[in-house]
């Protein structure tokens, strides 16, 4: 009984701050609606939609219903993350590719809309992903490409060092030490500071300074004209417990949406 409650006791604590599977899934729910909310009008009724990274194709369901897209998807992993679609009857009619936005796997000019949300800063090569989103793209259409701001990155570093690092002090002393390997593998590493979101290979300092809004405007503006510079909402990151309500708020955001257009070339 001793033994049985003191397990019970330990596992909550170890979990203490993380969100359940069921909560995560809400509130990025919540998250992706506001954001969709924000960026809808510059979707034009009909037409063709190519969502990049489109995990279980919340977008794409948001489209189809709600502004009569033809709809495609295109991910790595086509159905393994992501929202689920509020339209489960949709689904089954969702035409999604397995792909990589650096080597999109569609004829120039093919798409009305190139939508990606939380896709970019997870790319091997943030030129190529973008020059492929210009190639797929029709002359007269839209791109809307929504990404994590440096904001994000501060709030995920603040959640961690406040939900995650109890359970770093009990991996450090649970770790067999005499593992040869257990430098490679162990929480130590990212005791004070944690992993890139977006890049494994680098820490979060990498995010607060490459998800700045600045920087995502200059990579976009390279190939793209910029229409709109969207700031939907400031939100927690939903991995844990959530330090604030999420809100609009006019000059920060953890989400930035840039809105552009094929730039024209003059003949």
């Amino acid at each position: 009984m001793f033994f049985s409650f003191s397990k019970k006791t330990y596992a909550r604590f170890y979990s203490f701050g993380l969100s359940t599977s069921e909560t995560f899934l809400k509130r990025q729910r919540i998250i992706r609606n506001k954001e969709w909310t924000a960026i809808e009008e510059f979707i034009p009724n009909g037409s063709k939609f190519l969502d990049i990274g489109c995990g279980r194709g919340h977008a794409l369901a948001m489209a189809a219903s709600r502004k009569g897209c033809q709809v495609v998807g295109v991910d790595p992993f086509p159905d393994k993350a992501g929202v689920v679609p509020e339209l489960q009857d949709l689904n089954r009619e969702f035409n999604i590719e397995e792909g990589f936005c650096e080597q999109l796997p569609f004829d120039d000019c093919s798409f009305d809309v190139v939508y990606s949300s939380h896709m970019l800063e997870h790319t091997s090569d943030y030129p190529k992903s973008v020059s492929e989103m210009n190639r797929v793209l029709r002359p007269n259409g839209v791109v809307i490409l929504g990404v994590p701001t440096a904001t994000m990155a501060l709030i995920r570093l603040l959640s961690i060092i406040l939900f995650s690092t109890h359970r770093n002090i009990i991996e450090i002393f649970r770790y067999p030490m005499r593992d040869p390997d257990w430098k490679k593998s162990h929480p130590l590493k990212h005791f004070l500071l944690p992993n890139s979101h977006g890049n494994p290979s680098k820490s979060v300092l990498y995010d607060l300074r490459d998800y700045r809004i600045s920087k995502w405007k200059n990579r976009v503006g390279r190939i793209f004209d910029i229409q709109e510079v969207i700031l939907p909402a400031l939100y927690n990151y939903p991995d844990f417990h959530q330090l604030f309500p999420i809100h609009r708020n006019w000059w920060l955001s953890s989400s930035v949406f840039l809105v552009a257009k094929k730039r024209q070339v003059d003949s």
